[in-house]
């Protein structure tokens, strides 16, 4: 690629208006920015093209930069890479080009705690570390500012990794299970998609999977790279494991614990998100010492089990970003107290039932709160079937999201929790999971 080559940017989103500002400041000239539902005339000086059948031009191009939300199947993408144009991506062309060290996280869910927990460890320990991408600042905004010292941290989903031909120098592949099955073709699209964190890694390289999930541990077994494997359950041949208060890393002959005093988070699936970030920092020399002193000061992640308070006696958790069943079940597990859910919200075409086994055999369990979309319904279902005529919890069905505080001083009580854990998307009733969550932060310090 070169200051002449055609170029066509996808969408007018954050991601693509960076892009173009990249390459102004490099001297690409042949640039045009295509969308098919918003208008403006030029974006950084380059035309734009806005039509419902904008992105038929793309054949006509020689490089595509592809924004995340348009699928990498999308049939004038498919059309452009079978006439011989390159199609490429933010990330990818970050990987190809960043000076220093990379390191990606994938899964289906604890990407950003792990990120942000890994980030807080190195830069506590003085490390020129950058959280880039979805969690912090633009890749291409930073790409030019990075040296030989730097580390460059990136959470990447199935979106950002579909079709990527490069992968970082270290590699985290959290659980993956089902999710994004209205984007992809199929359930093995998907999981081929995360692979893509490791598939280009070398020997030199290392891949860090989790043991219980055999989407996870798959990729180990195909992986050119050094792998070290993470389990809540059970030693590991080389990586880290919990025992009791502790993480205990397996690495270069060495056997290591570190300790979880002082970690605020709750959960255990926490501690397991945090686990990576505790192998890591190891790897990378930084003192056992200065790790556990990182671990007392990380606040957490909004909307990812964020304690907002209490009220009334009353505890409020707020798990916004808790989008799929697994997410649910995990933030359900770390509570203590007698806790009510919120549960759904839009569509993401997962199956519910054994989600609803799992939640009713949480002792702790209160009841339930079912809110809009065509998930909620989908969710009780799910729900009284599993429980048959044993179900003795009450189910309360709203039709919309701000209903819910009439119904908390009906049925909660002083000394309990509620959790909004939906196990669904956010978008029947909001913008983003990042809106629902302030609402329902806003909903409780009311209360």
């Amino acid at each position: 690629m070169n200051q002449q080559t055609k170029i066509a940017v996808l969408g007018y989103g954050v991601e693509s208006q960076s892009t173009c500002a990249y390459l102004k400041k490099h001297g690409f000239s042949n640039v045009t920015v295509f969308d098919t539902r918003t208008y403006v005339d030029t974006i950084e000086g380059y035309p734009c093209v806005f039509a419902e059948d904008a992105l038929k031009q793309l054949v006509t191009m020689e490089v595509v930069f592809r924004t995340p939300g348009i699928s990498y199947n999308h049939p004038n993408l498919v059309a452009a890479r079978d006439a011989g144009v390159e199609i490429t991506s933010q990330v990818e062309y970050f990987l190809q080009h960043a000076k220093g060290m990379t390191i990606g996280v994938t899964g289906t869910k604890g990407k950003t705690t792990t990120s942000t927990f890994m980030h807080h460890l190195l830069h506590e320990a003085g490390k020129d570390v950058h959280l880039i991408g979805n969690m912090g600042n633009g890749m291409l905004d930073v790409l030019d500012g990075l040296t030989e010292e730097s580390i460059s941290l990136m959470e990447l989903s199935s979106f950002q990794l579909m079709g990527c031909r490069y992968s970082p120098h270290i590699a985290v592949a959290l659980a993956v299970t089902p999710e994004h099955l209205d984007y992809h073709l199929g359930l093995e699209e998907y999981y081929e998609a995360k692979y893509n964190i490791t598939a280009h890694q070398s020997s030199g390289d290392i891949l860090i999977v989790y043991k219980d999930n055999h989407v996870s541990h798959s990729y180990g077994e195909k992986s050119k790279a050094t792998v070290y494997s993470i389990s809540p359950q059970g030693e590991v041949d080389q990586g880290a494991y919990l025992k009791q208060e502790h993480t205990i890393l397996k690495w270069n002959s060495q056997v290591e614990p570190i300790s979880f005093e002082g970690f605020s988070l709750p959960g255990k699936h926490q501690r397991i998100n945090a686990m990576p970030g505790l192998l890591i920092a190891r790897l990378l020399g930084i003192s056992v010492e200065k790790i556990e002193a990182a671990m007392k000061s990380f606040g957490g992640v909004e909307h990812r089990l964020e304690h907002i308070g209490q009220v009334h006696n009353v505890e409020f958790y707020n798990d916004s970003a808790g989008t799929t069943p697994e997410a649910a079940t995990a933030a359900l597990r770390a509570m203590s107290k007698p806790t009510w859910m919120i549960l759904g919200g839009s569509e993401k075409g997962v199956d519910f039932d054994q989600f609803a086994k799992d939640v009713l055999g949480e002792k702790h369990l209160q009841g339930i709160f079912f809110v809009g979309g065509s998930s909620g319904p989908r969710i009780r279902t799910a729900i009284e079937i599993a429980g048959g005529e044993e179900l003795d919890i009450p189910l309360i069905s709203l039709d919309h999201f701000r209903d819910l505080p009439a119904t908390w001083y009906e049925y909660v009580q002083p000394g309990e929790v509620i959790l909004l854990a939906p196990a669904a998307a956010s978008f029947d009733e909001f913008e983003n999971y990042k809106q629902r969550g302030e609402c329902f932060r806003s909903m409780a310090k009311g209360f």
